[in-house]
């Protein structure tokens, strides 16, 4: 039986080669084609993974406002003001500081910071 099968298989495939060729073709084809485009999809994965990781990971944003949270000892909605000792803290702990103010927002004197960033 399984002889029998293997002689039309083989028999077939001789007698229409070119239809045979072409669906060996397509078949090499759409595999390649599946695997190139989950070998895509799987590096973009990792690009975006490796982008997205290092981004902001030295990154620190304050502004004035108020606390939404309890912290302190203080209760929540205070107040907080920066004043010049916090600035001039930031610029002695983290030379490579700069500020970046919002647009419409007060922007903070210039001379108050050493813009040596290579950000």
């Amino acid at each position: 039986m399984f002889r029998d099968l293997l002689s039309q298989s083989y028999a077939a495939l001789k007698h229409n080669r070119r239809r045979s060729l072409l669906t060996m073709l397509g078949m090499a084809w759409g595999i390649a084609t599946v695997v190139l485009l989950l070998a895509y999809g799987d590096g973009f994965q990792r690009g975006l993974f490796i982008a997205f990781q290092s981004f902001g990971g030295r990154q620190i944003t304050m502004w004035n406002g108020r606390t939404e949270m309890q912290a302190g000892g203080t209760k929540a909605g205070t107040p907080i003001q920066m004043t010049r000792n916090d600035l001039d803290y930031l610029r002695n702990e983290g030379p490579s500081a700069y500020p970046h103010v919002p647009r419409g927002q007060q922007a903070i004197p210039r001379r108050i910071w050493h813009a040596q960033s290579k950000l």
